[in-house]
């Protein structure tokens, strides 16, 4: 592969791993509301909201294989203006429970859909690199999302409807 070749396919692997980042980061800003809208259940939502800060760091992170050489495989089946339009979907759910309150079966509801569409879209099984660290980070990743989805659906099945008030 030439090296200009090389450097296009690294700058579109750049951008698509920068995109995955802020859809961590959406994440981690709508846990942060929740939490701050449904009291009773902030620090489950407090917790998972930095785990997605650190998911978003371990993304952003991936671009330090992108420079030692190595080059991540099936990266490009992901749709960056897919990741876009959940992000921005985040953003206003998350302006519309700091506005208008929201409830825990409401909110579980949300972020199940949010962490699912990782899991389904694949990207930390999907992706592959010959960088032994990537394949633990992505397993790491992967197995962390999963476990969001458990502490999600443990949550919804042991709360009771509780709308929060707007929250300040």
């Amino acid at each position: 592969m030439s090296d200009q070749i090389q450097e296009q396919v690294k700058e579109a692997q750049r951008n698509i791993l920068a995109h995955l980042a802020s859809y961590e980061m959406a994440m981690a800003e709508l846990y942060a509301a929740f939490a701050e809208c449904i009291p009773e259940h902030r620090m489950a939502w407090e917790k998972m909201a930095e785990e997605e800060r650190g998911h978003a760091r371990m993304v952003s992170g991936l671009d330090a294989f992108l420079a030692r050489g190595f080059l991540f495989h099936n990266i490009g089946r992901f749709d960056v203006g897919t990741m876009d339009d959940h992000v921005r979907a985040m953003e206003q759910f998350r302006k519309a429970s700091l506005m208008d309150g929201i409830d825990i079966s409401k909110a579980g509801k949300i972020a199940l859909e949010a962490e699912a569409s990782i899991l389904e879209g694949g990207f930390y099984q999907v992706v592959e690199s010959d960088s032994r660290e990537f394949q633990i980070m992505a397993k790491h990743l992967s197995d962390s999302t999963t476990k969001h989805v458990d502490r999600l659906r443990e949550m919804l099945s042991s709360a009771g409807p509780n709308r929060s008030p707007p929250c300040e």
